[in-house]
């Protein structure tokens, strides 16, 4: 269990010096960096959730979003511990270190430092960052996880 831990840490931290390297790198005029025909870097703060949904502003009302994020690494928390699939747990640590990565933004920089974009002629899809692309991952291998063992569990029974 211990290396799981150390395994969140450890993301939670690349996190945080790639955020603060592309800020520091990123943030002065001209406010994005167009880097292919498709994909610019554009810095942002989101003070909401995904799509900037419940945008509550950088005052105390991020604090909600900060407790209702903190509930769910709990719960997901208790889960990697009683699970003993690997695939899962892995998945998990990603989700969580995506997530607690999210909470270190909100807490220290008053929102999510959003920065990866893509776009295609007049579509822009919503920017992200790092910590979702961790999240993003976590559910992924849990998903094939999910594939695998009804895999597994079909063929065993023939």
């Amino acid at each position: 269990m211990l290396s799981w831990i150390f395994g969140i840490n450890f993301l939670v931290c690349i996190d945080q010096i790639f955020k603060v390297w592309m800020y520091r790198v990123f943030n002065h005029q001209p406010s994005w960096y167009d880097m292919t025909s498709f994909f610019r870097i554009f810095l942002t703060k989101n003070t909401g959730i995904s799509l900037s949904i419940f945008s509550l502003g950088a005052g105390s009302k991020r604090w909600i979003l900060i407790f209702i994020t903190m509930l769910i690494v709990a719960v997901l928390f208790c889960h990697l511990r009683r699970n003993t699939r690997k695939m899962v747990r892995l998945g998990l640590c990603f989700i969580i270190g995506g997530a607690l990565s999210n909470v270190v933004d909100r807490i220290f920089w008053g929102g999510v430092i959003d920065f990866f974009n893509l776009h295609y002629k007049n579509y822009n899809f919503p920017i992200f960052n790092s910590s979702d692309m961790l999240i993003t991952l976590g559910v992924t291998v849990l998903l094939l996880g999910d594939v695998f063992v009804v895999k597994n569990h079909s063929t065993l029974g023939k």
